[in-house]
């Protein structure tokens, strides 16, 4: 099935990338604790926009 991604999914993908490789490079550990609840929010999120586009797509086919 192909689902149609929809701008703000995308931009929440980016998003988690960046904070990915920023968890990465940074060594102050109160940083990286922030920036790992702010990754967890963010995969969260891209969960649930990818449920709803998921379910957009079915709806839009009948299924």
């Amino acid at each position: 099935m192909k689902v149609e991604l929809p701008p703000f999914l995308l931009s929440t993908l980016e998003l988690v990338n960046s904070l990915q490789i920023a968890i990465l490079k940074e060594d102050d550990i109160n940083k990286v604790k922030r920036l790992k609840e702010d990754l967890g929010r963010e995969r969260a999120m891209v969960l649930l926009l990818l449920n709803q586009a998921v379910d957009s797509t079915r709806a839009a086919k009948g299924d």
